[in-house]
């Protein structure tokens, strides 16, 4: 478990995922977006892939399942939003962390 506080100069987090892990995420503090995408070639994905959006909140006790396979870009919605991170494989157990540019996916998804 870790968790994630987004600066006020980068609201945004992402692309990133896992072809063998999977997460969880919860916010404990104000409201997130998380933006879902199933990665059909880890080397070059198609960058008009389908985007989902999730909005998490931390008053409802929200939680997000991603299973493997997927990659996330989290948007802090509010200032000093914290979305905590749960995962089956201990950090650096795997080498299994895949980035791509905030910018490579097309998306119509509006902040």
């Amino acid at each position: 478990m870790y968790s994630i506080t987004n600066s006020v100069d980068r609201p945004v987090r992402g692309w990133q995922g896992h072809q063998i892990e999977k997460r969880w995420f919860s916010s404990s503090v104000g409201q997130v977006k998380i933006d879902v995408i199933k990665v059909d070639n880890w080397k070059v994905p198609n960058p008009k892939a389908s985007i989902d959006s999730f909005l998490i909140f931390a008053q409802s006790g929200d939680v997000l399942f991603v299973p493997d396979g997927y990659i996330t870009r989290i948007s802090s919605l509010t200032e000093n939003a914290t979305i905590l991170v749960f995962s089956d494989y201990l950090m650096g157990e795997i080498q299994d962390d895949y980035k791509y540019d905030l910018d490579y996916f097309n998306s119509n998804t509006p902040m």
